[in-house]
């Protein structure tokens, strides 16, 4: 009997985040796919190309940088991936900021009518795991992701329990 092959090593999380395939700046503009009759805003590239990839691949890692339109991303993403019940993870601070871009993309926009909004907090109290689990969620996402990054936290933990 042969001996097994040795095992292939552990890349980190980290090597595997940075290993990801990038993504170029060309690609169309997607706005007349989420635009609503009426509707005058134009997806800038970053988020054109974030939505295209989504509906592509089935949702992505999109390392987006300030001021470039994280928001309507948030805001459309559900629809690029048809999802049925979406929640997105934001900053308690942001609820109402985000609320407000909401009304006004609205206008413009076919937004997520399902979108589940709730706060990095609401994670970390004791009833999260039945909140997720009511919810089930077919999607999640997470704006300033990086709210995740400590492996110790209850919010960390619980939604990894959760997607586990």
């Amino acid at each position: 009997m042969l001996p097994p092959p040795p095992a292939a090593p552990r890349v980190s999380e980290l090597q595997r985040i940075i290993d990801l395939p990038r993504v170029g700046d060309a690609g169309a503009d997607v706005s007349e796919l989420y635009r609503r009759p009426g509707g005058t805003q134009t997806l800038r590239p970053a988020q054109s190309r974030a939505l295209a990839h989504a509906a592509e691949h089935g949702g992505i890692l999109a390392p987006v940088g300030v001021g470039h339109g994280k928001t309507l991303i948030c805001a459309l993403l559900p629809v690029a991936v048809r999802a049925a019940r979406p929640l997105l993870l934001i900053p308690a601070s942001q609820r109402a900021d985000f609320g407000a871009q909401w009304a006004v993309y609205s206008a413009h926009w076919h937004l997520a009518p399902n979108l589940t909004v709730h706060s990095y907090d609401a994670l970390s109290r004791p009833d999260a795991t039945a909140m997720l689990t009511d919810l089930a969620p077919d999607l999640i996402i997470c704006d300033e992701a990086h709210r995740l990054s400590d492996q110790t936290s209850t919010r960390t933990r619980r939604l990894a329990r959760y997607l586990a």
